[in-house]
């Protein structure tokens, strides 16, 4: 009995760490990539409250700083309850990264994005435990 609760919480683990991140996050990502910030941000706040606060331009500083997004990477997907996971996103420019964080909702029909997070700087998204390589 007692070894088949450590291989439960250790398949636990290893699961969430294995979590992909809600579509609605790579596909605002891909969007990016495709299309630029204002097609990427139509993605993530569809259906959200952020929906009706489109900003005009929300990557223009990122872009002009480090240059046009040339891929990303998750970092980690973090589950907090059945109907709320946080995702972490590392996004690749041509002169460096951004750090992205979305506050992923499970609504009745789909995910939604109501809280999203991104500054060049690891530590404005990222809690210290992964700056510090904690939890791996």
């Amino acid at each position: 009995m007692k070894y088949s609760i450590l291989l439960l919480i250790a398949f636990a683990g290893s699961a969430f760490a294995e979590l992909e991140p809600p579509a609605i996050v790579t596909d605002g990502l891909n969007a990016y990539w495709r299309n630029g910030g204002k097609a990427a941000w139509s993605v993530w706040v569809k259906g959200s409250s952020l929906e009706y606060e489109l900003p005009t331009d929300a990557f223009a500083g990122i872009e002009k700083a480090y240059g046009r997004m040339i891929g990303f990477e998750t970092i980690r997907v973090t589950p907090v309850c059945p109907s709320m996971q946080r995702v972490y996103m590392l996004v690749k420019y041509e002169r460096g990264p951004a750090y992205f964080s979305f506050d992923c909702y499970k609504t009745e029909r789909d995910w939604i994005i109501p809280i999203m997070c991104y500054n060049t700087k690891p530590a404005a998204v990222l809690p210290e435990r992964l700056l510090l390589g904690e939890g791996k």
